[in-house]
């Protein structure tokens, strides 16, 4: 199915938001009852200077 949706995608580049974010996101990941966790220690700094974040806006729904 392909659908076309009226949205912006913006990159997060604000250094607070993106760890907030992101450690957010890794904290679920390295939960010991997430089976598809990560297994090994995680560089967050890593993570959050590399990773891409956008932010979409404009759908409804």
């Amino acid at each position: 199915m392909v659908v076309d949706l009226p949205a912006t995608a913006v990159e997060v580049t604000d250094a607070v938001d993106r760890r907030r974010v992101l450690d957010d996101i890794l904290d679920q990941l390295s939960r010991p009852d997430n089976p598809q966790g990560l297994s090994e220690e995680l560089d967050r700094a890593g993570w959050q200077a590399r990773s891409p974040l956008l932010e979409i806006t404009g759908l409804t729904g």
